[in-house]
C-alpha cells in the first residue's frame, strides 16, 4: 500500500491517492471481474500461466457526492443509493493522473522480473 500526493486537497494536506498492490488469480480476472472475453484475451491471456499483479489507484477525497434516500416508509425496503461516480470532472482528472503515476512507477519496478 502507498499514499501519493497530488494537489492540496485540505489544509492538513492529506494524500489524495492510495495504491493497492495485489496478486490476482486468472479465475478472478476471467470470471468475477465481468470483462468481455475479447477484453480478457487481449489483457490477461498472455499472463495466464504465471502470477498476475494489479496496482489499483483509489481516490481518497472525491469531489462527487452521491445520495442515499429512503425508497418508502417500509423499513424493510432497501434504500435508493446513487453513488454519482465521476459527476465532478476533477475526479476523472485525478483518476487519470493516478493511473499515469502507476504506469510510470510500475514500468521500472516490474521490468526484468519475468522472462518475455
Amino acid at each position: 500500500m502507498a499514499f501519493l500526493d497530488g494537489q492540496v486537497v485540505s489544509p492538513e494536506d492529506f494524500p489524495d491517492h492510495e495504491l493497492y498492490f495485489l496478486e490476482i488469480s486468472k479465475e478472478i480476472a476471467k470470471e468475477q471481474v465481468g470483462l468481455k472475453p475479447l477484453i480478457y484475451k487481449g489483457i490477461f491471456f498472455p499472463y495466464e500461466d504465471g502470477p498476475m499483479f494489479a496496482c489499483v489507484s483509489h481516490l481518497l477525497h472525491p469531489k462527487s457526492r452521491g445520495t442515499v434516500r429512503l425508497q418508502s416508509t417500509d423499513p424493510y425496503d432497501p434504500p435508493l443509493i446513487d453513488p454519482n461516480y465521476f459527476e465532478d470532472p476533477a475526479d476523472v482528472a485525478a483518476i487519470v493522473k493516478g493511473k499515469n503515476n502507476n504506469r510510470s512507477r510500475n514500468k521500472d519496478t516490474v521490468k526484468g522480473i519475468y522472462k518475455n
